[in-house]
């Protein structure tokens, strides 16, 4: 009985696994549209990760898909083909999304739309001689906020001094590009070059080896303000774009050689 009772008092739901072009059209499976009580929203708020966004439904000859607001929802989580979203419906125009990956385990959600604007992102704890690092790189982290948005997981460092010998991921860049169990990445730097480097693992950290080699050869300054890109589905290459260079305001051209 309890357990007949739990069932009844969760949610709604539906899953849809991603097939197709389901950056235009997601459609909601006609028995679950029995919920909406013969009235479907025109607009559902849709939640996941701290973030919301507001999709239109429209009526078809398909029955009612999603449509306008539906691609900035994929974008800003990275849906990719072959992941499975799980709809809860906890409000009658109101759904609470969880995304499953393709090897079938739950995908944690990161707000990438905060990696660039809010310095809370990366929240990792260090001690001893690293506390001048963690400092730094948070820094960092406020400096700019991209105007260019990945559809990968990313993150915007500005150089600072110890960044032209070594440079530290993000704690949360590393997880949700799955680098922390990895000992080598490809950087594509902005003329297209190809970078083997090896990654360093460490109990609260994972440093690029072979950094100032890529620092050197594209004339990093301190000041230049980076953006780096993992690109799924492209094996493990990380893009870098230059945002801005020094002395210079605003977010610079995708690549501009120094004299």
């Amino acid at each position: 009985m309890e357990m007949a009772m739990e069932r009844s008092e969760r949610p709604p739901s539906f899953f849809k696994k991603l097939l197709g072009d389901f950056t235009r059209k997601i459609k909601i499976p006609p028995a679950f549209l029995k919920n909406f009580q013969g009235n479907v929203p025109k607009k559902l708020l849709v939640k996941c990760g701290g973030m919301s966004w507001f999709i239109m439904t429209e009526e078809s000859d398909e029955g009612y898909p999603f449509s306008q607001g539906l691609a900035e929802f994929v974008k800003d989580l990275h849906l990719e083909l072959g992941e499975l979203v799980i709809f809860s419906m906890v409000g009658q125009e109101t759904f609470e999304v969880v995304v499953y990956d393709t090897d079938c385990c739950e995908r944690k959600t990161i707000s990438t739309r905060s990696y660039g604007g809010q310095p809370g992102a990366y929240a990792e704890e260090k001690s001893g001689p690293f506390d001048e690092v963690k400092k730094e790189e948070e820094e960092s982290l406020m400096g700019v906020e991209s105007n260019m948005p990945a559809r990968h997981p990313y993150f915007v460092c500005s150089m600072r001094k110890f960044q032209m010998r070594w440079l530290n991921l993000p704690a949360a860049f590393a997880r949700e590009a799955r680098l922390k169990s990895k000992r080598s990445v490809v950087i594509e730097d902005p003329l297209g070059r190809k970078w083997p480097v090896q990654l360093r693992q460490y109990v609260k950290r994972t440093s690029i080896s072979g950094w100032p080699r890529v620092v050197k050869a594209n004339r990093f300054a301190i000041g230049d303000t980076l953006m780096f890109e993992y690109r799924r589905g492209s094996g493990d290459a990380i893009a870098l774009r230059i945002m801005s260079r020094a002395g210079r305001n605003g977010a610079g051209p995708a690549y501009e050689k120094r004299a």
